[in-house]
């Protein structure tokens, strides 16, 4: 075998070894899900995870535990007894159809589901990520194992320009022109999706009314902080409202209370946090 596809087959093997360590593969979900690399020279082939392993599951994989398939999910080396993975097709429509497409992940990351499921999107909440999230993450509607041709082009399909999609329910795809690439957007992903559900759990669905600025370069949401800042300023509110973070202002039981990211303050504290 050439050395380069050795050096695909060591790349894809790392990489699921990393989706493992971060924690995006343990316990239940050990065996659960698979990294890809495209063939440089090849195309329309790549290396994914396979199955049918004597012992399976995402931190022991090494470089002769890589399957190769083609574009159309077919197998086409690997070990005597390997096959491909049940789900190849995510792989293989999605490297099909996004010719820019050189690295995918599939996992099924806990907080990454549960925010699938309870509000079907995610909000930037952090610095890390903010990025990817700049827009609304297309989720496929299904609650299924992505196996048949059409399940698998319409993942691709929905996918579109997105670096990547959630699955309700099932988890969610990244990619990335390089498999660092998308084994951190996985990462930062699910570091999103846990501080969502942390802001679900306190406020209720009204979290997703919230904005952030996520760089100097690119605010997310309708309202930046500084346009916030500037507004609140002009109306005489209370310094602490203009402190980063996300802030809203509620009324209850005839008192006005200020609800801050790092918790509930009293209008007359003063006091730095």
């Amino acid at each position: 075998m050439s050395s380069e596809l050795e050096d695909v087959k060591r790349e894809v093997a790392a990489a699921n070894r990393v989706l493992a360590n971060l924690g995006l593969a343990t316990g239940f979900t050990a065996a659960l899900g698979h990294a890809s690399m495209r063939v440089p020279s090849q195309p329309d082939h790549f290396f994914v995870k396979g199955r049918e392993y004597e012992f399976d599951a995402l931190a022991i994989m090494e470089p002769d535990d890589m399957v190769m398939c083609d574009t159309e999910g077919f197998l086409i080396g690997g070990r005597a007894g390997l096959t491909q993975c049940s789900e190849v097709k995510i792989h293989a429509c999605i490297y099909k159809t996004h010719p820019k497409v050189q690295a995918i992940v599939h996992v099924h990351p806990r907080y990454t589901i549960l925010m699938s499921v309870l509000t079907g999107s995610l909000k930037p909440m952090r610095q890390e990520g903010a990025q990817m999230l700049r827009r609304s993450l297309p989720i496929y509607p299904h609650v299924k194992t992505i196996q048949s041709h059409a399940e698998g082009m319409e993942v691709a399909n929905l996918l579109g320009d997105s670096e990547a999609i959630l699955l309700r329910g099932h988890g969610a795809v990244t990619t990335g022109t390089k498999i660092s690439e998308a084994v951190m957007g996985m990462a930062h992903l699910e570091e999103q999706a846990q501080m969502n559900y942390l802001a679900y759990c306190a406020q209720g669905k009204d979290y997703l009314s919230y904005t952030m600025t996520c760089s100097t370069r690119c605010s997310i949401g309708p309202l930046s902080l500084s346009t916030r800042t500037s507004k609140m300023s002009s109306k005489g509110a209370h310094h602490n409202e203009t402190a980063p973070g996300i802030i809203r202002r509620k009324r209850c039981r005839g008192r006005s209370k200020i609800f801050a990211s790092k918790g509930i303050l009293n209008p007359s504290d003063t006091r730095a946090n």
